[in-house]
């Protein structure tokens, strides 16, 4: 039980620490990118964007009521994804992706709830090609989705060379 018990501390602080470091980021990017874009080096630039939609400014709501729809939407996800990853710990499996996951969606809803949109920032170019801007719980999200599908993976190689 004292394993189940550090290993919920342990997850509660990673959350905490990558909701922090986003929020941050986002701070400094209000505080300091609005109206001002920052090259960093050629292909990166700093630059602050308001997102009303999903990725890659996807199902964009047109009214009030469609941001509460999508709000309402990605919360309950979030909850059904908190349900999902909580039992896997009560199983005494590793959710270390999961709460990469839950981290950078709980605060990229916090910015639904107070800036009306999601806070983007890390402009990634080549020329006049930009891929879409994202911040750092965006960076958490595609970590912890791809470090799911990769123990999924390892998981269905480990079972395949055991049975034969």
């Amino acid at each position: 039980m004292v394993a189940r018990r550090d290993s919920f501390l342990y997850h509660t602080l990673l959350f905490a620490v990558l909701v922090f470091l986003d929020r941050i980021t986002k701070w400094w990017a209000v505080k300091y990118l609005v109206g001002n874009d920052r090259d960093i080096f050629p292909g990166l630039t700093m630059s602050y964007a308001l997102n009303h939609g999903i990725s890659w400014s996807w199902l964009v709501p047109t009214s009030p009521f469609g941001h509460i729809v999508l709000t309402t939407a990605v919360m309950l996800l979030l909850i059904a994804f908190f349900a999902f990853a909580y039992g896997e710990h009560r199983r005494g499996q590793s959710i270390l992706f999961e709460i990469c996951i839950l981290a950078g969606g709980f605060s990229n809803l916090l910015d639904r709830f107070m800036a009306g949109g999601v806070i983007d920032f890390i402009d990634v170019h080549v020329g006049e090609w930009h891929f879409a801007t994202f911040n750092v719980a965006d960076v958490c999200i595609t970590v912890g989705a791809m470090g799911i599908i990769l123990r999924m993976w390892y998981g269905w190689f480990q079972d395949s060379r055991h049975v034969r």
